[in-house]
């Protein structure tokens, strides 16, 4: 998710019960592999996709389970829901 200026940002770990992330886009995972809290850290190429709507950008694209990108953490804005 790429970011605004003036908007203020948190981390989210999709690994956590209480953080409702069922469905995650490469490109946000991809974007989440450059925070620091990521830092050494890969997911694979190979997983079973589909179309639906990305927990973290809220768009309509191809979309897998964040355990398949290895339960990254992600930057989101501190209103996200």
């Amino acid at each position: 998710m790429s970011q605004d200026q003036g908007t203020e940002y948190k981390i989210v770990d999709s690994n956590r019960l209480n953080i409702k992330i069922d469905w995650v886009c490469r490109d946000c995972s991809q974007e989440a592999l450059l925070l620091e809290v990521n830092r050494g850290r890969g997911f694979s190429s190979i997983m079973t996709v589909h179309e639906d709507t990305c927990d973290i950008c809220k768009k309509k694209k191809p979309v897998a389970a964040p355990r398949c990108f290895g339960y990254l953490k992600y930057q989101v804005p501190t209103d996200w829901e």
